[in-house]
């Protein structure tokens, strides 16, 4: 009996689907604003404009990308001559004391 029951509500269920989906497709031919090839023509020039407006923007990222790696070069090249001067300092600071002990000695 149970399978039954079962079976009439997934009868019912999928006569409900049916129906609306033929519903929509019915809405969907009577109220489509056009014609299938401006349909078509409309989304292969919204496909353009995106793949301009993609390719342009590519080119901007690029362009910033290459500018921020330029500044980080920059950055560590200043970076790195504060080093070599710390360095030569410090070496030249090492020679002086190894000189007066050499003298000293």
């Amino acid at each position: 009996m149970q399978q039954n029951h079962n079976n009439g509500v997934l009868a019912k269920e999928i006569t409900i689907l049916l129906f609306g989906a033929g519903v929509g497709y019915v809405a969907g031919i009577l109220l489509a604003p056009r014609t299938g090839n401006d349909t078509r023509g409309s989304i292969l020039a919204k496909a353009r404009k995106g793949r301009e407006f993609i390719h342009q923007r590519s080119i901007e990222l690029r362009d910033r990308a290459s500018q921020i790696a330029g500044r980080g070069i920059n950055t560590l090249s200043t970076r790195q001559d504060g080093v070599k001067a710390a360095l030569d300092a410090g070496r030249r600071a090492y020679r002086r004391e190894v000189e007066r002990e050499t003298a000293g000695a």
